[in-house]
């Protein structure tokens, strides 16, 4: 499947282009970048490090320089050269700020995605993909390939009515962090129209260290819990959710009061996992768009979709135990 050009605009200061198509052939859209010592010449800082975008050639060699104009409509974006993209505090002299260094840290998109579809492809000896890279999937490119979103769904990951919808979002511009969402998305016509519900979150800011095997980890887990917990009958006391919202330092004070006045509104003592995620996908769907800030957005599901997970990890535990001395 070719990649093709549905719109472009402008957003947050910067042109960019959505474009649909197979995993393969958007990823041949995607700059590669490193981090590069800062300098004019001969004279460098040393405090700091330079984002530097390779130059498209190296990837497009199949489609040539000229088309790339034609297709993404800004000749400036295309070029041989390595364009500077910006600039980022490097580890010299950097002090440790709670415990951690705040040096900037590039997590390349290529990165990104590899890790992600590494799981997708195979996390157990249950599900394989064989071409998990011919997934149709939506992608919108900032210009210079700064900052990426993509997003696809997995039709092989499915428990019926909802099937597995990925979204990754990730800048080298120090405008957002690297975010990872899993969706449920519903295949029933009559909720077609119904917002995706969100299951499991990843957030990850680039001042951070990030684990080589932090993403795969998190897919691992993710992905598993779709498959194989009981999180479509996991139930979860009222009070603890009540707790966990409480104590969530990414929701307002007014986000807060919304989420538990609905959660009162259930007047239920436990209240399903699905139920809750649910309850959290219409909030943020709702008019009065109390959860406006995207980054704000992410940062909160991936905190407490994290702690819901676990918290029902327990009872899936014993369910499974359950069902194994029942079975013997």
């Amino acid at each position: 499947m070719k990649s093709r050009l549905v719109s472009q605009g402008d957003s947050g200061g910067r042109h960019y282009t959505i474009w649909t198509g197979s995993i393969r052939c958007l990823r041949k859209k995607i700059p590669h970048f490193k981090q590069d010592i800062f300098k004019i010449e001969k004279d460098i800082n040393k405090y700091m490090d330079v984002i530097v975008r390779q130059p498209l050639s190296d990837i497009h060699d199949d489609l040539g320089i000229d088309r790339i104009r034609n297709e993404v409509g800004y000749p400036e974006a295309a070029t041989h050269d390595p364009i500077p993209i910006t600039s980022v505090r490097n580890s010299y002299g950097t002090k440790l700020f709670r415990g951690k260094m705040q040096e900037y840290k590039l997590i390349p998109h290529h990165k990104m995605l590899n890790d992600v579809l590494a799981v997708l492809e195979n996390p157990s000896p249950d599900v394989r993909i064989a071409d998990i890279e011919d997934l149709e999937a939506t992608m919108r490119l900032s210009i210079y390939g700064a900052r990426i979103y993509i997003e696809f769904l997995l039709p092989h990951y499915k428990k019926k009515p909802y099937i597995l919808k990925v979204r990754c979002r990730n800048s080298v511009d120090k405008k957002h962090a690297l975010t990872i969402n899993l969706y449920l998305h519903s295949t029933d016509r009559a909720e077609l129209l119904k917002p995706d519900i969100p299951f499991y979150g990843f957030y990850h800011v680039h001042t951070q260290e990030l684990r080589d095997e932090a993403i795969r980890d998190f897919m691992f887990s993710a992905v598993h819990k779709f498959l194989y917990g009981h999180w479509r009958t996991d139930e979860v006391d009222s009070d603890d959710l009540v707790k966990i919202i409480r104590r969530n330092s990414n929701l307002s004070p007014k986000q807060r009061t919304s989420v538990i006045g609905r959660l009162d509104a259930e007047k239920q003592k436990k209240v399903k996992l699905l139920r809750f995620l649910e309850i959290l996908s219409e909030l943020m769907q709702e008019g009065s768009n109390i959860f406006r800030n995207e980054e704000q957005k992410l940062k909160m599901l991936a905190r407490l979709t994290e702690e819901l997970l676990q918290l029902t990890q327990e009872s899936d535990t014993q369910q499974d135990l359950t069902l194994k001395n029942a079975r013997s």
